[in-house]
């Protein structure tokens, strides 16, 4: 089935800080100004280098980056290899179980020393849920958004497709949206697993603007696998020309796993860089 995703309106007022502005008065276009990359992506060659890993990321011209563990490094460490790369890193993702336990002590600490902007929550241990278990995890939520608020940092969480998945008559994603706070809660939207569950990413953007302040920006093939940002058929012109609206700041690529890594986000980002919308 091609999954392509075609916008019925556009809503393109001012460029928003991470955009690039109008190329011409009559016609108005943009480009990503900031690529960002996930690192789980890339966690192979983190093992073997971190210092080689983000070099390499730089050079290919990426300028934001997500954790997803430190490898062994200390924040101060990370700090120093970021700037030494002029990179820098507004999110990270998290250890589910802090967020269970209610107790991001750590994980605000060493985000405060590396300058993470958002903590966010990867993935929820999904066996078995029931829906008071989903309206359980909405009040860690809150929880944890009020933790990293008080500390001047924000929350999120990040999707796959098993929240879209019915029970009960209710969608978990959608009750999590339904029962967190703007204010403390927002979501990465990984656009290829909610293309998986067969959801539209812009439905969420209207019903829910301003929640999604960053996205997981993966491609899916005719198949359902995942591919190069490019290779594939979601159409991300359309999903970001729409990026107002939801309220999208941060744009990381991402492959769960990719064969050749550094060719994989290379191939991802010289397709972004020449992306226009």
């Amino acid at each position: 089935m091609n999954r392509r995703i075609f916008l019925k309106t556009s809503v393109l007022g001012a460029a928003m800080t991470n955009l690039a502005s109008q190329t011409s008065s009559d016609h108005k276009t943009a480009k990503l100004k900031r690529l960002g990359v996930q690192l789980y992506t890339v966690r192979s060659e983190m093992t073997i280098s971190v210092e080689n890993t983000l070099m390499t990321v730089a050079n290919i011209g990426y300028k934001e980056v997500e954790f997803a563990g430190y490898f062994n490094k200390t924040a101060h460490e990370i700090k120093a290899l970021l700037k030494k790369n002029k990179l820098s890193a507004p999110a990270v993702h998290i250890p589910h179980t802090a967020v269970e336990k209610g107790d991001l002590t750590k994980e605000i600490e060493t985000a405060q020393i590396i300058g993470h902007q958002y903590l966010i929550l990867p993935w929820i241990p999904s066996e078995n849920l029931k829906l008071s278990d989903w309206k359980r995890w909405a009040d860690r939520l809150n929880v944890a958004g009020e933790k990293c608020k008080n500390a001047g940092l924000r929350f999120a969480y990040h999707n796959h497709d098993f929240e879209f998945k019915p029970i009960d008559n209710f969608i978990p994603y959608d009750l999590l949206l339904n029962n967190t706070q703007p204010d403390l809660v927002g979501f990465e939207l990984d656009l290829f697993w909610i293309t998986k569950a067969e959801k539209d990413p812009l439905l969420y953007f209207k019903k829910h603007p301003g929640r999604f302040p960053a996205c997981h920006v993966k491609d899916m093939d005719d198949k359902g696998n995942m591919v190069a940002v490019g290779k594939g058929n979601i159409n991300f012109a359309q999903l970001f020309k729409q990026a107002r609206l939801a309220g999208l700041k941060h744009f990381f690529v991402e492959h769960d796993s990719p064969p050749d890594p550094f060719s994989n986000i290379g191939d991802s980002a010289q397709y972004l860089k020449n992306l226009v919308f």
